[in-house]
């Protein structure tokens, strides 16, 4: 049963059952490497989306795989998120936002076509429009677990008034002493896209270690955070941003999309409107005996087959004798 949010920076709704959800095997085997050996191993994309990248199937090395998303399923405006609810839930209209400027509205605000979901975030008269989604990850009765490794491929049009702030917040709701962990967090006009890790035992919400990294507004990225013991790494487009190993968050966390007004007393522009598109997500368990398959091997061509020898061509050549 989903519960108002809190009035503390972040928010959570509990969600309803969690649903096991292993992908299988398809396609072309695609290898992810990073420098951290449990962030390392390949795995099987599943066809190429509309943003050029394939999603990520399959188990890596120290990750096993729990959840995948990559909208194959059409929803129009007013059916998410009971369309697909077996996947997904959200924060419910008329909930308020962090600053209270924006009113959840996933009726309103989210869609999924042509392999997409969209955010068409907007205000309507006085009401800023914002959505907060919830991927329901198999683990805890909230959609949490304890640990994850969880990507995301996305796109965000500048939107004047805005932010995206896509987080894991503790299942206990007790904040900031059981700690939150934000990636990727930004202003949808800001070209920089940040990372937080608000430490575990923190008694005031500054109380974290941050990371930042350039963003073009123009392209698909994707972020990556992976929660291992004493250890969360951001990855931005396959590179590493920064790896951070005190007070890291120790209790069991869901994933929460939150796109929303920003955090100042100014309220948006209401001609402010655009976009927030993600084209796929997926979610591991961390599991060190988890092992990445290995690549299909290719065999090898045949050899090309002889061909009988070419018999020579003569030209014959008429001399005019002057």
């Amino acid at each position: 049963m989903l519960s108002p949010p809190t009035t503390r920076r972040r928010r959570t709704l509990a969600a309803c059952c969690a649903v096991l959800l292993v992908a299988s095997l398809v396609g072309v085997a695609d290898r992810l490497r990073h420098d951290e050996p449990a962030g390392a191993g390949s795995v099987t994309p599943a066809e190429v989306d509309p943003s050029g990248e394939a999603m990520p199937v399959g188990d890596l090395d120290g990750w096993r795989q729990v959840f995948t998303d990559d909208f194959a399923t059409d929803v129009p405006l007013g059916d998410f998120p009971d369309a697909v609810a077996d996947k997904w839930s959200a924060y419910p209209s008329p909930v308020k936002d962090t600053f209270r400027h924006g009113t959840y509205s996933p009726r309103s605000v989210v869609s999924i076509g042509g392999g997409v979901l969209n955010q068409y975030i907007h205000a309507e008269g006085r009401v800023f429009m914002v959505s907060a989604l919830l991927p329901k990850v198999p683990g805890s009765d909230n959609q949490g677990q304890l640990y994850g490794r969880y990507a995301v491929r996305f796109k965000a049009d500048p939107i004047d008034g805005y932010k995206m702030a896509w987080l894991l917040w503790p299942d206990s709701g007790r904040w900031p002493r059981d700690g939150e962990i934000d990636f990727p967090e930004r202003n949808l006009v800001s070209d920089v896209v940040n990372g937080f890790v608000h430490h575990q035992g923190a008694r005031h919400g500054s109380d974290q270690a941050s990371a930042k990294a350039a963003y073009d507004a123009t392209s698909w990225h994707t972020a990556v955070i992976e929660w291992s013991p004493d250890l969360v790494v951001f990855f931005l487009d396959g590179v590493e941003i920064r790896r951070i190993t005190e007070r890291v968050p120790r209790t069991p966390m869901h994933w929460v999309l939150q796109t929303e007004t920003m955090l100042t007393s100014k309220r948006p522009p209401k001609t402010a409107a655009g976009n927030v598109q993600i084209d796929w997500v997926a979610a591991w368990q961390y599991d060190p005996t988890a092992v990445a398959p290995p690549p299909p091997t290719t065999a090898p061509a045949p050899p090309p087959t002889s061909s009988p020898p070419t018999r020579p061509t003569f030209v014959r050549y008429r001399v005019i004798r002057s």
